[in-house]
């Protein structure tokens, strides 16, 4: 039986502790991803501005404003250096797929931002972060650490959650998919 890559990203916060945290639906790279399934998600050493968080919070009390959603339960701390939990992407698309799409709620269209758009669904957060070093890019977690987080994820209920799949829009991209099976 072949070894299961868990495959880790580093992000700045606070747009790390949104997505584990099911706020932040989509997340946009320049760059597209054959990435599918688990994601794990690592927040950067770098502090994140306090202005930078109120215009985050702002922005994704907007993007659910759209959806009727009014109450948004923001975390309480944006901590760095630590793994915070894991996301499954289901597909990478192009920004303009995703922003055509009318069929797509008009919220999910206002998350999509950048010119390639990581589809993601069911977050599930660590209760307690596991301290560690990041590293640029897309990167194999190492399997000790991997094996420990596992075992302490919590799945999160967002706001909004979504299931790309039901809205037709996954499983579409070209390439090869890396499934983390």
């Amino acid at each position: 039986m072949a070894d299961k890559k868990e495959v880790c990203l580093t992000m700045h916060q606070p747009w790390a502790s949104l997505l584990v945290h099911g706020i932040k639906r989509i997340e946009g790279r320049s760059w597209s991803s054959s990435v599918r399934g688990r994601l794990w998600i690592h927040a950067a050493a770098k502090v994140p501005e306090p202005e930078t968080i109120r215009e985050l919070e702002r922005f994704y009390t907007e993007v659910y404003a759209a959806q009727g959603i009014k109450d948004i339960k923001f975390p309480e701390f944006y901590p760095t250096s630590v793994l915070l939990g894991c996301v499954n992407v289901v597909d990478c698309v192009k920004l303009e797929e995703l922003v055509s799409r009318e069929e797509l709620p008009q919220s999910i269209r206002m998350e999509a931002l950048s010119e390639c758009c990581w589809l993601c669904e069911e977050p599930q957060k660590l209760v307690i972060p596991f301290q560690m070093r990041g590293w640029q890019g897309v990167y194999n977690l190492e399997k000790k650490i991997a094996s420990a987080a596992v075992g302490g994820l919590k799945a999160v209920q967002g706001p909004g959650p979504v299931k790309f799949s039901g809205l037709g829009v996954s499983s579409k991209s070209p390439g090869k998919a890396i499934k983390n099976t």
